[in-house]
């Protein structure tokens, strides 16, 4: 089995509901017995998010049988790749920017390995700034906080800018979710 990406166009959906779209899925795909293993449901603003594993030959008809939820717009192969520091940094911030959050994750992660030191920290508090969106798609807002508790910690008394990323502004935008506007991490933009 090979793990997937799908993204589905949103047309009204939220967060909130996530565990209904994921029941409605694991429904839908059950005829499809053993050859599909939907792990999770994330809903952004332009796009609901698949994570699902299976075999490559059964894609189209996922695909198919997903176009009774919403229409299929893409998926990507999950899947490490190898890349410089610097090329992880720019995909990732494509990644996040598009509400692509846990593959922002993946993609920090190679270049948090890659790093020390301050630089390393800073990476992590990132990509727990990734993980805390993954969680607020899913309106899970107490593990969202959490983790952004934790990535605030990391990222204060950084650089301002790294590779062309807007630290200082996650460091603000987190601070405004952690006293209570969790909309404005979800609307934050590297």
């Amino acid at each position: 089995m090979q793990r997937y990406m799908v993204r589905l166009l949103n047309r009204g959906y939220g967060p909130e509901d996530a565990r209904m779209i994921l029941r409605r899925v694991l429904s839908m795909v059950s005829a499809m017995g053993d050859a599909v293993d939907l792990r999770d449901v994330r809903v952004a603003s332009r796009h609901i998010e698949l994570d699902v594993s299976l075999e490559p030959s059964m894609l189209d008809r996922l695909m198919a049988v997903l176009r009774d939820v919403a229409e299929p717009v893409g998926y990507t192969e999950v899947r490490e790749r190898a890349m410089s520091k610097e090329e992880r940094i720019i995909h990732a911030r494509e990644l996040f920017n598009a509400e692509r959050y846990w593959e922002a994750h993946e993609m920090l992660e190679g270049a948090w390995r890659d790093s020390t030191g301050d630089e390393k920290e800073l990476l992590q508090g990132i990509i727990l700034v990734c993980a805390a969106l993954v969680h607020a798609q899913k309106a899970e807002h107490d593990v969202c906080i959490s983790i952004l508790r934790r990535a605030l910690s990391k990222l204060q008394g950084k650089p301002e800018h790294y590779h062309g990323l807007d630290v200082a502004g996650m460091v603000r935008q987190v601070g405004r979710a952690l006293g209570g506007d969790i909309g404005a991490i979800l609307e934050y933009r590297l």
